[in-house]
């Protein structure tokens, strides 16, 4: 599993705050195909849908539907904030490959991972999407 950081998150983290501060309240977008080469890259595949809380609309700049992390320092990870649900909500059929985890700030601050089996940085449980589906995430961690 590669995680791919972009340069707007890799500054933003370098000048002035966290990980989980730089990625409050935005969203993961999924994709399928192959993961692209950078963070940076025009996103490959085609989208099959997006992860917000509760699977409500999200709008970029605004909290509403927006994702949370919380910090497990003794794990050194960080996971889905533990009172919300995380829901896909699927708008085209595919097989899910890659996601990007996007900020509400800006879409140059994001990383990219590959979704894959259980204990990877996101699980959906099964990569065949259906237009139409809603589904909760069945677990997102980041270990450092």
């Amino acid at each position: 599993m590669a995680i791919r950081v972009s340069s707007g998150l890799k500054n933003q983290l370098l000048i002035s705050s966290s990980v989980r501060e730089a990625l409050e309240y935005g969203v993961i977008d999924v994709y399928s195909g192959a993961q692209p080469v950078t963070a940076e890259t025009s996103p490959t595949g085609t989208f099959l849908g997006r992860i917000t809380a509760n699977g409500d609309p999200w709008v970029e700049g605004a909290e509403d539907a927006g994702l949370l992390l919380a910090g497990v320092p003794s794990a050194n990870m960080l996971i889905a904030y533990p009172t919300q649900t995380w829901t896909l909500r699927v708008v085209a059929s595919g097989i899910a490959g890659w996601f990007r985890f996007r900020s509400n700030a800006s879409s140059a601050t994001s990383f990219d991972g590959e979704i894959s089996a259980p204990f990877e940085e996101l699980f959906i449980g099964d990569p065949s999407l259906v237009v139409g589906q809603t589904r909760a995430i069945e677990s997102f961690s980041i270990t450092f």
